[in-house]
């Protein structure tokens, strides 16, 4: 699928600090939980615009 993960793994899934990086070019680099984007984080988009703060279920959660 295009997508490169780095970092700490649990049950064959990224769970802990890691870096994910998609094939459109945004990257996430944070927390996981169960494969997916949980607690803090900062997500960075391929114009490089970047919102940091926490995600849940691979999302940002506005505060």
């Amino acid at each position: 699928d295009g997508k490169k993960y780095v970092g700490e793994f649990r049950d064959g899934r990224p769970h802990g600090k890691g870096i994910l990086t998609l094939p459109n070019g945004a990257s996430y680099r944070g927390e996981f939980q169960n494969g997916e984007p949980n607690g803090q984080g900062t997500m960075t988009l391929p114009d490089g615009q970047s919102q940091t703060g926490l995600f849940s279920a691979g999302k940002y959660q506005p505060q």
